[in-house]
């Protein structure tokens, strides 16, 4: 009878198991040591994404810039695509510097001489920052890992899910569960169909990676809720 009030977990049990595999991969493919001294929670606040601009891609350009910091690839020769025409134009590859990542600010951006790497965003996400900053570290997480020295065989199927564990192991968490899914209710101007993040992660998903993170990190469950969606709080 005392099995009429056990809860059913939120993930089946090979669903959870899968992300736990990805997750510790993720970790160990891109410096277990850095995850450990150096990655940090990255929450959507002014203390982590401070400063104004004055057009969209100025904005763009600003997030970008501090998601490639807390991503530890700030030396990388990155910049936001101000075309279609522009991210088509480069076909040489990029050999990033190396190590992959690093933290050392004091080390300046290696600028190659065809210039900058453009990435592609989507402007009309500027309104919806989060669903940005998850957008945009997942391109990273797709740069990191086809940068690997060591040759990494991922399901094609599930790359946009492993795409996003790496982005979520990076410290961006937060963002994706909370961008993972947009409620088309409220005021006409508040929806917006066109910045809406393309998630591969459910809601519950992201939040079970975000609580794998936070567990490895010693992060308490205090300092995260506040910043998440409320319906998101009693899950994590």
């Amino acid at each position: 009878m005392l099995t009429l009030f056990r809860r059913k977990p939120l993930l089946e049990e090979a669903q959870s198991q899968w992300l736990q595999q990805q997750f510790l991969w993720a970790v160990a493919q891109f410096d277990a040591t850095l995850f450990s001294t150096e990655t940090q929670l990255v929450l959507p606040d002014n203390h982590f994404f401070p400063g104004r601009a004055g057009s969209h891609y100025e904005m763009g350009s600003l997030i970008l810039k501090q998601v490639m910091t807390y991503s530890g690839i700030g030396h990388w020769p990155l910049t936001l695509a101000r075309s279609e025409e522009e991210l088509h134009a480069l076909q040489t590859p990029f050999d990033f510097p190396k190590p992959l990542r690093h933290f050392k600010s004091e080390l300046p951006m290696a600028i190659p001489p065809s210039g900058p790497l453009p990435l592609p965003w989507n402007p009309e996400q500027i309104n919806q920052p989060q669903a940005l900053i998850a957008s945009l570290s997942t391109v990273i997480a797709r740069l990191l890992l086809e940068s690997c020295d060591a040759t990494v065989t991922v399901d094609s199927e599930r790359l946009p899910f492993t795409l996003e564990v790496i982005a979520i192991s990076l410290g961006f968490g937060v963002m994706f569960a909370n961008s993972a899914f947009t409620h088309r209710g409220g005021c006409g101007s508040c929806y917006n169909p066109n910045a809406i993040r393309q998630a591969a992660l459910s809601e519950l998903e992201a939040s079970y990676l975000l609580a794998l993170f936070c567990q490895r990190k010693g992060i308490t469950a205090a300092a995260v809720t506040p910043h998440l969606k409320s319906h998101l709080r009693g899950p994590f």
